[in-house]
């Protein structure tokens, strides 16, 4: 048998004795001292058998390399009287034994094959969830933006230094205090379907809500921009000579956009049709050129559409729901954009060149030329127009959507200033995040409920956390 027994090593003011089979890591560099030290403490604290089984099930992976949910599942067990050894476990016995693996959100089979025990165990301490999804088990994979910080990220190819940011948007806001009811537009007070569709252009607007403006089909659309105002606003010219931006965040490309949305009607209340399509093309929507017909066109296209999910009121409950976008065209994904900037009408070939009867021309903003043309699939979302009734009340009540956008750039910002010394250089593997990818495409335009877990922000980012936070300011 192994001897398990307890002997000194290293010791010294502060140190504890350690197992003889951690001792033998430490000697063959599979974890460090510090690392040994620690694990011999934590099970040093439960007794027998109960200790023994903490101290080999960490130091065998654990089905995903966390030391505090092993002690979660072990620290209640009674303890039982020492019985014969149990067989070796193949390390590859535990990695199958992951959290979502093998299941579209685990982890990468390539990364772990044919490796030594020692380099798998190097391979773990050191992965992140853009590497593999090894230690992601908690939120949707990696194109979460929720679940996943903006440092973690991996790019189709090298694309050099850049500073990670990232970015909130929410309804209700200063302009939709209301958030979106389905019972009335927030402008004429009308009951119109509303499409709002999000993703990560490059400025400060992260999502936009469009509906009718009239009954007329002629007249021009209106809308509601979601900016986010951890972000430099966006400049709105006043003239031709008022184009030019200048701001420290010169440009960016996105490397995730998530959404969440809330339905917070009191329960007998709840009901309705939302619909929701990720859309993989772009879509001409410039609220001072589309018509009402040109977006009732565009509605029944995605009621219509074959990968569009239709959901009701109350699916919406509880925590919400959530999708992520995902990438759209991989080419235009790694060019970097000019933030905020504005471009005249008739310096592009697609949008109308003059208002509509003038022969004035007008800006073309970030977010109108992304939803043309863009980077990550946009999330379109059709709210029908619904009113509830309660009997007695004779009170018509619509129902009323909370949504928060996370977003996520590498950004170049102006040469000398702080954040673009903050700069880092992302990891590049075409295989791992085509594979992320595709995972992500075959949720297709699915829904999935809110998941509830803690982001390790200061474990993956260290002493980085603090000025990353500042990135958007």
């Amino acid at each position: 048998m192994a001897n398990n027994q307890i002997v000194p090593f290293r010791r010294g003011p502060g140190t504890v004795a350690i197992p003889q089979r951690v001792r033998n890591y430490i000697q063959r560099g599979e974890i460090t001292q510090a690392q040994g030290t620690q694990l011999a403490r934590l099970g040093g604290r439960l007794v027998g058998a109960v200790g023994q089984r903490l101290l080999n099930s960490y130091l065998n992976q654990n089905s995903g390399g966390d030391a505090h949910d092993v002690k979660a599942r072990l620290g209640n067990r009674p303890a039982t009287a020492r019985g014969p050894r149990a067989r070796q476990r193949n390390p590859m016995t535990a990695l199958h034994n992951m959290p979502g693996a093998g299941k579209g959100q685990g982890w990468d089979m390539s990364d772990y094959s044919n490796m030594s025990h020692g380099d798998m165990m190097n391979k773990l301490w050191s992965t992140n969830p853009a590497s593999s999804n090894a230690m992601a088990p908690r939120g949707h994979g990696y194109y979460d933006a929720f679940a996943n910080h903006a440092t973690q990220v991996m790019t189709n190819m090298s694309i050099g230094p850049a500073t990670p940011i990232s970015c909130k948007s929410r309804i209700p806001n200063s302009t939709l205090l209301k958030g979106i009811d389905t019972g009335a537009d927030p402008l004429y007070n009308k009951q119109v379907p509303q499409l709002l569709i999000i993703g990560p252009a490059p400025g400060s607007t992260q999502a936009t809500l469009f509906f009718k403006s009239s009954a007329l089909t002629t007249d021009p659309i209106a809308s509601v921009p979601v900016d986010s105002s951890q972000l430099p606003l966006q400049h709105y010219p006043s003239g031709p000579d008022d184009y030019m931006v200048e701001g420290e965040l010169r440009e960016v490309i996105p490397t995730r956009c998530s959404v969440r949305i809330r339905n917070f009607t009191a329960e007998i209340n709840r009901g309705g049709i939302v619909h929701v399509l990720r859309m993989t093309t772009g879509v001409n929507l410039i609220p001072q050129t589309t018509t009402n017909e040109a977006l009732d066109d565009l509605c029944d296209a995605i009621r219509d559409h074959a990968r569009t999910r239709t959901y009701e009121g109350g699916d919406f409950s509880g925590n919400g729901l959530q999708k992520n976008c995902v990438v759209a065209d991989q080419s235009r994904a790694l060019m970097f954009q000019n933030f905020n900037q504005a471009v005249v009408s008739d310096s592009l070939s697609w949008p109308a060149r003059h208002l509509p009867g003038t022969t004035d021309t007008y800006p073309v903003f970030p977010v109108e030329q992304w939803l043309y043309d863009p980077t990550y699939t946009p999330i379109a979302i059709l709210f029908e127009p619904f009113i509830n009734v309660q009997p007695g009340s004779g009170t018509a009540v619509g129902n009323t959507y909370g949504v928060t956008v996370q977003s996520q750039f590498l950004a170049h910002y102006k040469q000398g200033t702080m954040l673009a010394n903050m700069a880092m250089s992302a990891q590049s593997d075409s295989n791992k995040i085509n594979a992320h990818r595709d995972r992500e495409e075959a949720s297709g335009s699915t829904f999935h409920k809110v998941m509830d877990y803690v982001v390790p922000i200061a474990q993956t980012v260290g002493s980085l956390a603090p000025y990353i936070a500042m990135a958007a300011a």
